[in-house]
């Protein structure tokens, strides 16, 4: 991808988070901790990454939906054709870092629980907590704040006795 402003990369950080929400929603995407990115079948070496994509559904984990989504969005020809089955090269990780920072990291960790369980806690269903974090991006314009997430559950079990699952909008 070409160098773009902050200003660009917010925006389309959004679009990338409001697409793997999307696909998560239709069931394109199925979140799976501990994967990275798994199709159903196996795409050949020559297949081209978006059009396989597009055309089957894959387990994912963070980083593998925020990968797919940022192709869909962004078309990257470096990244097109490229394919890597159950972990991150350095071409895949340095496009997630150029277009995320250190948020890649921060979601990913948040997705499978390792430093504050929280999310996990939270969201036991996978796809849940994959779309309480990305919509927690899209609420925060492209940044990734999950203390805030944190504060409105305190909140509302001070206010209330209970929590909202903000992914499906439920009481938990």
């Amino acid at each position: 991808m070409a160098k773009m402003t902050e200003a660009r990369k917010r925006k389309l950080r959004l679009e990338i988070v409001t697409d793997a929400i999307d696909q998560l929603k239709a069931e394109k995407y199925i979140a799976t901790s501990g994967t990275y990115l798994r199709f159903k079948g196996r795409p050949s070496k020559k297949s081209n990454l978006l059009d396989y994509a597009n055309e089957h559904s894959c387990k994912v984990c963070a980083k593998g939906a925020m990968f797919i989504s940022m192709l869909r969005k962004t078309n990257s020809e470096r990244l097109m054709g490229h394919l890597s089955i159950g972990g991150f090269d350095i071409q895949e990780e340095e496009a997630l870092e150029e277009m995320f920072g250190d948020m890649s990291d921060e979601l990913e960790q948040a997705f499978e629980g390792w430093n504050d369980p929280f999310y996990k806690i939270q969201y036991p269903d996978d796809r849940d907590r994959l779309i309480a974090l990305f919509c927690n991006v899209k609420r925060n314009k492209g940044d990734f704040k999950p203390e805030q997430d944190e504060e409105r559950h305190n909140k509302e079990v001070a206010e209330r006795g209970t929590a909202v699952n903000f992914a499906r909008g439920m009481r938990v």
